[in-house]
C-alpha cells in the first residue's frame, strides 16, 4: 500500500470483553486494561483508548494498523483466562463514520463464531483476511492452554527482556523461567505476532514461506494448538 494512500485512511479497533473481566474485583480494572491497550498501540493511537462500560467495549482509533494485533495480544494477556473479541476496520476517504464505532458495528454482526480478531480492510483480498483471522485464532488457542505461572513469566519477559531479570523478579531459577516460556510457546507466539504486524503494515515477511507464517512456525503452531 502506498504511504500517500495510508495517510488518508482511518482505522478503528474495538473489542468486547467476555463476561465481567474488567471491573474493580475482576481480572483487571478498567484503568489497567486501558493502560495495557495504550502500551500495545504505542504512538499509532490517535488519542487514548476509551472504555464503554455499558457495552463492555474498548474503543480505539489508529493512524497505523500495524500495531492492531499487538493491542489484541496485550488485551489477551491482561484479561487471561477471560478473553475478548476484536474487530479492525479500515475507513476509506469520504467515510465519515467514527472509526471505532464502525469497528464495533462490524464486530457485533450476529450468527458468527467467536474469533479473537475480525478484519475489514478494503484494500486486502478476502482470502488474505480469512487467513489472518485464522492465524489470530491459532494464537489465541495457544494462550488458552497457559497456566498462571506461564502467563506471569511471559508478561515479565515482555517487560524485562532477559530471562535472568525475570528469574530475579519471580524468585525462581533461570531454568524455570526458560521452561515456563517454552511451555507457553512464547517463541512461536512472538513470531506470529511479528509476521501479522508486518502484514498489517503492508511489509512482506523476509524469505520464502507460507504467508504470513513461515513453514516451521505454521507447523509448530498447528501441532501445538
Amino acid at each position: 500500500m502506498a504511504s500517500g494512500m495510508r495517510r488518508h485512511l482511518q482505522y478503528g479497533l474495538a473489542g468486547i470483553v467476555e463476561g465481567r473481566a474488567v471491573r474493580e474485583d475482576g481480572a483487571c480494572t478498567a484503568g489497567e486494561f486501558l493502560e495495557a491497550l495504550a502500551a500495545g498501540g504505542g504512538e499509532a493511537l490517535e488519542g487514548p483508548p476509551r472504555w464503554d462500560e455499558e457495552r463492555r467495549a474498548a474503543l480505539l482509533i489508529l493512524h497505523d494498523p500495524a500495531c492492531a494485533f499487538e493491542v489484541v495480544v496485550a488485551a489477551a494477556e491482561i484479561l487471561w483466562p477471560a478473553r475478548a473479541a476484536w474487530a479492525l476496520v479500515e475507513l476509506l476517504p469520504g467515510d465519515d463514520r467514527h472509526p471505532a464505532e464502525a469497528a464495533l458495528e462490524h464486530l457485533g454482526r450476529p450468527s458468527r463464531p467467536w474469533l479473537p480478531l475480525r478484519l475489514r480492510l478494503s484494500l486486502r483480498p478476502p482470502a488474505e483476511l480469512e487467513l489472518a483471522e485464522a492465524c489470530a485464532l491459532l494464537h489465541a488457542t495457544l494462550l488458552q492452554a497457559w497456566t498462571p505461572a506461564r502467563r506471569e513469566a511471559v508478561r515479565a519477559y515482555r517487560r524485562l527482556g532477559r530471562q535472568a531479570d525475570v528469574a530475579r523478579e519471580l524468585g525462581v531459577t533461570q531454568q524455570a523461567v526458560s521452561q515456563m516460556l517454552q511451555g507457553a510457546r512464547f517463541r512461536e507466539l512472538r513470531e506470529v505476532e511479528e509476521r501479522l504486524g508486518r502484514w498489517l503494515a503492508g511489509r512482506p515477511a523476509a524469505g520464502p514461506g507460507f504467508w504470513p507464517l513461515g513453514r516451521r512456525v505454521a507447523a509448530q503452531t498447528l501441532q501445538n494448538a
